[in-house]
């Protein structure tokens, strides 16, 4: 299984290599540090609400489309 904070990164990281973008770009952009944004595309650290829409914007997608689906293979994080 797949925590739902790692199933979210790697949707951004996904997204953020579609747009030939860097880490430190999209964190820029974003006004978080990279370092933080690296570990949450990791799934280290537990997006909250307020990240996915400050990530989504920057990334062209709905915040909805970085919420892994209904019926994907998910544990809760610890």
């Amino acid at each position: 299984m797949t925590s739902i904070d790692a199933q979210i990164g790697e949707r951004v990281h996904m997204q953020r290599f579609r747009r030939g973008m860097t880490v430190r770009t999209l964190a820029k952009l974003c006004g978080i540090e990279e370092s933080s944004l690296t570990r949450k595309e990791r799934g280290q650290v537990t997006w909250l609400a307020r990240d996915i829409v400050h990530v989504a914007g920057p990334l062209g997608v709905d915040p909805g489309d970085l919420l892994p689906r209904r019926d994907s293979n998910l544990q809760p994080a610890d």
